[in-house]
């Protein structure tokens, strides 16, 4: 079980630097938002693609499905705002400096975590 879990590590941060240097690539060929758009849409073909999959199993009420899609919109919009600044950084930053930086997205979580739920 340890070493599954050792291996998962691996390819979790393999894939990662991957996807940074992807990204970054992309962005100073094609510019961040034309790279931006191109994540997005491929991150919505998913969406919709196992949204369909799994909306009979999930049996939702029609308010229900409203009020999930409205909250997923938003969260789409401020993924976009964020993508797009991840970007930007990598076309215009070394990946070396870029991709840490925004690998601590997770502390900054927790800090915030930590303030807004006073525990």
């Amino acid at each position: 079980m340890e070493r599954t879990g050792i291996v998962l590590a691996i390819v979790v941060a393999l894939s990662w630097g991957m996807a940074d240097t992807v990204a970054t690539l992309a962005t100073r060929r094609q510019g961040t938002f034309v790279t931006t758009v191109i994540s997005l849409m491929a991150s919505v073909a998913v969406l919709f693609l196992f949204g369909s999959i799994n909306f009979t199993r999930l049996s939702l009420s029609p308010r229900i499905f409203v009020h999930s899609a409205s909250l997923g919109l938003l969260t789409g919009i401020l993924a976009a705002v964020g993508y797009y600044s991840l970007y930007r950084g990598l076309e215009l930053g070394p990946l070396a400096i870029v991709s840490p930086l925004t690998a601590a997205d997770g502390a900054v979580g927790s800090v915030l975590a930590v303030i807004f739920m006073k525990r």
